[in-house]
């Protein structure tokens, strides 16, 4: 066996590998690939979850199992079912040696490269994640704070579990994904302990306008947000120039925070600081300077997760954690374009009738 067979860094991650990193550390390559200040990191690829499941023998009992659940992918409480039987063997499958001792290594490497930074963040980076056609947002399992060797291996089974999570079941079924095809990479990357997050959209999310970048955040990390126990701070810019047009703070009465002894915890903000904005305008235009260079070089709109390191300098501090395409105004106008489209094909079809050719 080759060195490294089960490891690849950032550096030599790009989008095109999606089959190997999955969609999520696809992109996390390929923005640090055009000098967007994505914290280090590796994937521990699909193949080390490919060999999990064939050396220890699990794979026949997860076919099993699924094969009994395609009969009837409707009912929640045999999937919920499903799902807590596959989770559990996965979990408690022990690691082939070769496949720990490099992700050991590579970790110890990895906390070793920057001062900032003495945990990492765990993510699963699915192979069907945040393609054209599907978006597995939010469904596959994250580990914030991840401090230890042991600690981190096992955070790594239970993404690789989440490949079966009842949610993305569901989810491939209704898509029509078959999960033979699914794979799962696991992403091993730098803990940024933020002062502030959030997330930033390069459209307007209401209006859907296309020449404006819209940003959320709330102080500490980014899981008050998402989780809607906080109203964030929201930001609207104007692309060209680009330009603060609105800004509207909110009052902030918690956030979630890294807990010293591992993991995160949610704090209340009892000071004057949840009234305050937890940006300044020059960061909110930094931020937009790099959401633009994101979304021009990927050609669509982009939803983009950001954080603002604590103990560094502006703009060394500022960092771009994930981004995806935004999937629910390019829905919308792709459905806009084939309706218009429509009527002229079924002219040509009609044409193409009276010309005597057949479908």
């Amino acid at each position: 066996m080759r060195k490294n067979a089960y490891i690849k860094w950032f550096s030599d991650i790009r989008k095109g590998d999606v089959y190997l990193a999955g969609g999520k550390c696809a992109n996390l390559g390929e923005l640090r690939s055009i000098g967007i200040p994505v914290p280090d990191g590796f994937a521990i690829t699909t193949q080390a979850y490919i060999k999990l499941i064939q050396d220890t023998g699990i794979n026949d009992s997860i076919n099993v199992i699924m094969e009994n659940l395609q009969k009837d992918l409707s009912n929640m409480d045999r999937i919920n079912e499903a799902s807590k039987r596959i989770r559990s063997i996965i979990e408690q499958a022990k690691i082939p040696d070769e496949i720990s001792e490099e992700v050991k290594k590579a970790y110890n490497e990895l906390i070793g490269k920057e001062k900032f930074i003495s945990a990492v963040a765990v993510r699963s980076s699915g192979t069907q994640e945040d393609s054209a056609d599907a978006s597995f947002a939010g469904q596959f399992d994250t580990f914030l704070n991840v401090n230890d060797e042991e600690a981190l291996l096992k955070t790594v089974k239970k993404c690789w579990s989440s490949l079966f999570g009842p949610r993305i079941i569901k989810y491939r079924a209704v898509m029509g994904i078959g999960y033979r095809n699914a794979g799962v990479c696991v992403v091993v990357q730098q803990m940024i302990n933020p002062r502030t997050a959030g997330v930033m959209f390069t459209l307007d999310p209401v209006s859907g306008e296309e020449d404006k970048i819209f940003i959320e955040g709330n102080w500490g990390l980014g899981e008050s947000l998402v989780s809607g126990s906080v109203t964030p701070d929201r930001i609207l810019l104007k692309k060209e120039p680009l330009e603060v047009i609105r800004v509207d703070v909110s009052v902030k009465e918690v956030s979630t925070v890294i807990n010293p002894k591992g993991g995160i915890i949610q704090r209340k903000i009892v000071d004057k600081k949840k009234n305050k904005p937890c940006l300044n305008q020059n960061e909110a235009i930094y931020l937009g300077k790099l959401a633009k260079k994101i979304e021009n070089h990927y050609g669509t709109p982009q939803d983009i997760e950001w954080a603002i390191q604590k103990g560094q300098q502006f703009p060394d501090n500022v960092f771009i954690l994930q981004t995806r395409n935004e999937t629910a105004w390019s829905k919308k106008k792709s459905k806009k374009e084939t309706m218009k489209a429509e009527p002229k094909i079924a002219s040509q079809l009609r044409s193409s009738f009276k010309a005597g050719w057949r479908l």
